[in-house]
């Protein structure tokens, strides 16, 4: 028997007594007053328990209607009491599962985006690879000719390899960035000499297509972040300057300290991001139609993540006179 129906049974066991002493000193008038009132708060601490029992039922069916999966539910509201109380948990409890619900359908979504979009960089030069071996397989004689054609197409097929290889080594590192799995540093680096780093990889495709890096600001400026994962972000932003600009432009590198951050602006002569691509520039495998060379489309997705773990930020925006701009904040 329930704790609530044993109270009832033992307060309308002391009415009953105290209606019998009364009856006995005082009359039966006084006790039939003492009984009536008994039956009326009997009937009224009754209704109570079967309100609450079928506030209870109700909240119980709701959450089972949760737990198997029902879309849209509807927790009546208590205005006071326990119930109040294991209705209000109960909805944050709910929230706080459908939100991460959704979070972990997301990164699913994402998840097979990546994989669709890995496969299909992988796929193109594979195939490549696999034609050039069956047409290496049809040269037949060791004629001039045929070991010409041999040496230009092995000369292809490790351009594809290394190729292939640059792919997997990008796509490690963004795992190491999306796992957290990678250990940024948080040392003072000091801008200019993170530039000039940055720039040695391209130093040979800048001299190809004529391209000057001017650099302006102070030699001391500085922030705080790792400097081998800030090389990299800052590369693969004067890479995409480079491959977007015609021979013979200039990539204008500007830095300052301000207040709570340093400011470091990277600017091209090339033809701008039109409106249609700029909300997508940060996106990964996303590749621009003006690019000089077909890339993987993943530098500068690599460029926000870096400084997104350092509580950085990057902004890509035009100039006016023409050409790309990219704004980095990071904290000093």
């Amino acid at each position: 028997m329930r704790p609530e129906y044993n109270k009832l049974i033992m307060a309308d066991s002391m009415l009953a007594a105290a209606a019998l002493i009364v009856f006995i000193v005082w009359g039966w008038q006084a006790a039939v007053c003492i009984v009536f009132s008994a039956f009326v708060l009997s009937g009224v601490f009754a209704s109570e328990i079967c309100r609450r029992e079928a506030q209870a039922s109700s909240l119980s069916d709701e959450i089972d209607r949760i737990l198997y999966g029902e879309e849209h539910w509807n927790l009546d509201e208590y205005s006071e009491g326990e119930l109040a109380i294991l209705q209000d948990k109960v909805r944050k409890l709910v929230i706080r599962l459908r939100e991460q619900a959704d979070q972990l359908q997301k990164e699913k979504n994402f998840q097979a985006e990546m994989m669709a979009d890995i496969s299909h960089q992988l796929k193109t030069p594979l195939t490549a690879m696999r034609l050039m071996i069956s047409s290496i397989r049809k040269l037949e004689g060791s004629g001039e000719d045929e070991v010409r054609q041999r040496a230009r197409r092995l000369t292809e097929m490790q351009q594809l390899v290394d190729r292939v290889d640059s792919l997997v080594v990008v796509l490690l590192k963004m795992a190491k960035l999306d796992s957290g799995t990678a250990i940024l540093q948080k040392e003072k680096i000091f801008i200019k000499e993170l530039i000039l780093h940055s720039a040695e990889p391209l130093a040979i495709s800048m001299d190809l297509h004529g391209v000057k890096l001017c650099l302006n600001g102070n030699d001391t400026d500085s922030f705080q972040g790792d400097f081998g994962w800030s090389a990299e972000a800052i590369t693969n932003i004067l890479k995409n300057g480079i491959e977007h600009m015609e021979n013979g432009g200039n990539l204008y590198v500007s830095w300052s300290e301000k207040s709570v951050y340093s400011e470091i602006e990277i600017e091209d002569e090339g033809n701008g991001i039109s409106d249609e691509e700029l909300p997508h520039i940060f996106e990964r495998f996303y590749r621009g139609k003006t690019a000089r060379h077909s890339g993987f489309g993943i530098g500068m997705a690599m460029a926000q993540s870096i400084f997104a773990k350092q509580n950085g930020t990057i902004k890509a925006q035009n100039r006016e006179e023409g050409g790309a701009k990219f704004v980095i904040h990071v904290r000093k």
